[in-house]
């Protein structure tokens, strides 16, 4: 009797380890190391999409997370760095002036106002204008 109790115990305890290796990988979801660039500008409610431009510029709006929680990039010229713990998450870094390139001033007016983020799905969200827009920022691989 002790036997089958040890051997039921035994087996429960193998499969708890292996769904939780198995949840583990499915959850893998670490941000550092990964890169990103930003698609566009949506509206929360409607789903509607702006572009970000200009769209041939391979280093423009990009993120490259060196931690889990800390990232750098580029607007179009200048340098920006996130902080996802911070109040202010984005910060621009240098100050040349750009806003007549493409529409990065929008960029610029929406990360004045940043405050959440989500993450999932190869999609990284960042919330402003009080959540009714994000920037919809993708995985990346240059």
């Amino acid at each position: 009797m002790k036997t089958n109790i040890f051997k039921t115990i035994a087996i429960l305890l193998i499969v708890a380890g292996v769904m939780a290796c198995k949840k583990e990988k499915e959850n893998n979801s670490s941000l550092q190391g990964s890169k990103w660039k930003l698609a566009g500008y949506v509206d929360a409610a409607t789903g509607n999409r702006i572009d970000a431009e200009p769209a041939d510029c391979e280093r423009c709006y990009t993120l490259i997370f060196d931690t889990e929680m800390t990232a750098s990039g580029y607007s179009v010229i200048n340098q920006i760095s996130v902080s996802l713990v911070s109040e202010k998450m984005f910060s621009v870094t240098t100050a040349v002036e750009d806003s007549m390139n493409g529409n990065v001033k929008l960029f610029y007016e929406a990360i004045e106002t940043v405050d959440s983020y989500k993450y999932e799905n190869a999609e990284l969200k960042f919330f402003y204008n009080n959540k009714q827009n994000y920037l919809l920022y993708n995985s990346y691989i240059p």
